[in-house]
């Protein structure tokens, strides 16, 4: 397994790219949770454990906190394990991968109100967690330490989701695990009530800024800006044909893992079209009575021809890319 101790200016911009990921991905759902006040509602009036926290902003806070050095943890793996051609380094990419899919997920559960699928969510967050710290662990000491703390919270996380689960179930009654949890765990310790106050410069975002950070970031994604901060391509390729004469190759060909910047661009913007054409189509759906007959057409002729330009531009890049594609 490398280890390499060199460590340059261009991995410091790697290591801040990559720790925004985790970062973005926490601030993101904590801004999301608070805009619903139903899922907030719900939150505070179901029943848990006595052991359990009543402020809602030192979970916010303790997400945030413990999620957020997973990025730089992640790329400490990626450099000093030798990158993807590594097995082990490609499990622990993979963990960790899985671990962000699992939290992302919480927030969908949440909305649906449902405890037990909850708890099972939060289990495999904790899981993952749990592997993603061992897998980083063997690779490099440094990594595995800063996923230690989330692990530990993912756990506190898992307990609490099972307890609720009792609470809330009909027809159910405490079993050994609270028992343990708040005779033995909570016994002698006291969870603190942190009163955290938001700053006065800090105001929660509204839900159309929200959405369109959110379509941002995708696109920024989609158009491989961690690949391209990390392989630095060009912007096109180039080739010789038989007469001699230099050509402009806009995509790579037969590398599903590679890309041109532009390439890259094109990409996101079919994607983005794409997704942004499914959100049109239900946005007009709705029951909004302020809707006329000529703009919901025209809204979805839109949006029809959106999705349509998405899908098969896509497919077309891909053929592309890669000549047998679905064919």
């Amino acid at each position: 397994m490398p280890y390499y101790n060199v460590w340059t200016g261009d991995d410091t911009k790697k290591a801040v790219l990559s720790s925004l990921v985790p970062f973005g991905a926490a601030a993101g759902a904590v801004t999301v949770f608070y805009k619903d006040s139903e899922c907030v509602k719900w939150w505070e009036k179901i029943e848990k454990p006595k052991w359990a926290p009543k402020d809602l902003r030192l979970y916010s806070a303790l997400d945030i906190l413990t999620l957020s050095p997973l990025g730089y943890a992640s790329y400490l793996v990626y450099k000093n394990g030798g990158g993807f051609d590594y097995t082990d380094t490609t499990v622990a990419m993979g963990l960790y991968g899985a671990n962000l899919a699992f939290a992302v997920a919480t927030l969908p559960i949440v909305k649906k109100r449902n405890h037990k699928c909850l708890f099972f969510n939060t289990a495999l967050v904790h899981l993952t967690a749990l592997g993603a710290a061992y897998a980083f662990y063997q690779i490099d000491k440094r990594a595995g330490y800063l996923v230690l703390p989330y692990a530990l919270w993912t756990g506190f996380y898992t307990a609490l989701t099972y307890s609720i689960n009792r609470l809330n179930s009909q027809n159910e009654t405490k079993t050994d695990m609270d028992f343990v949890i708040e005779k033995l765990l909570f016994f002698q310790i006291q969870p603190p009530n942190v009163n955290i106050k938001r700053p006065w410069f800090l105001e929660i975002p509204s839900a159309r800024f929200v959405a369109i950070a959110a379509l941002c970031s995708y696109a920024m994604f989609t158009a491989g800006i961690v690949y391209n901060v990390i392989n630095e391509p060009p912007s096109v390729g180039s080739t010789v044909d038989e007469r001699g004469i230099s050509r402009v190759v806009p995509v790579m060909p037969h590398r599903v893992n590679g890309q041109y910047i532009m390439e890259g661009v094109l990409a996101s913007f079919l994607f983005t079209l794409g997704g942004l054409g499914f959100i049109i189509l239900d946005w007009v759906s709705g029951t909004d009575p302020t809707w006329t007959k000529n703009g919901r057409v025209g809204w979805l002729i839109f949006a029809l021809t959106a999705v349509a330009i998405g899908f098969f531009g896509s497919r077309s890049l891909m053929h592309m890319k890669m000549p047998g594609y679905l064919s």
